[in-house]
């Protein structure tokens, strides 16, 4: 049940260990339900201590992570990085988010931007390394898709390329133009 004191700032840190337990235990759902408290307990506060607020906000993407809810765990991540930049682990918490939903590319970037921070970070770095090697094999995928569909398109009849780059005075023909006969070439097949 939701923390029912009176002072904010008490509220906020007694919601935050109640969600602290919660993980430990491994109740992920009821750990996101106490950080919830905790990060509504601190907008009450009304205090200026964003690096805590940014801790609730990344305890809470992690909860989120660890059931599967990766859009909310990167809404979370992304919430903490702006309110305390400075801290790696809310870096590794949104780019580990991003790998899990195959965003390889910003995965990576993240990864980059806390190494920034902390250049020997062995997760940060470990993330880094999945990411891109992730990433060399989604395009290589992507080609080999790609070059598989090319080639069961084939043209019923030959194209005659010859005539295809010039225009009817011999001239070298537009881009549309050579778009317009070729085309053409393929419905008349």
């Amino acid at each position: 049940s939701f923390t029912l004191l009176e002072d904010p700032n008490e509220a906020t840190t007694t919601s935050k260990s109640k969600g602290n337990e919660c993980f430990t235990l491994k109740l992920y759902e009821d750990a996101i339900f106490h950080y919830t408290d905790a990060i509504d307990h601190f907008k009450t506060a009304n205090t200026n201590n964003d690096p805590y607020n940014a801790i609730l906000y990344n305890n809470r993407a992690t909860s989120f992570a660890l059931v599967g809810k990766h859009g909310r765990a990167i809404n979370d991540a992304k919430k903490a990085i702006s309110l305390d930049a400075s801290n790696p682990k809310f870096h590794f918490r949104l780019s580990s988010s991003l790998l899990s939903i195959k965003n390889y590319a910003s995965a990576k970037a993240n990864a980059e931007e806390g190494l920034k921070i902390d250049p020997t970070n062995k997760p940060l770095l470990k993330l880094k390394h999945q990411s891109a090697i992730k990433l060399k094999e989604s395009k290589v995928s992507a080609n080999k898709k790609a070059a598989a569909e090319s080639a069961k398109i084939k043209p019923s009849k030959p194209i005659n390329l010859q005539n295809l780059y010039s225009d009817k005075n011999g001239k070298h023909a537009s881009a549309r133009a050579i778009i317009d006969q070729l085309k053409s070439e393929l419905s008349s097949g």
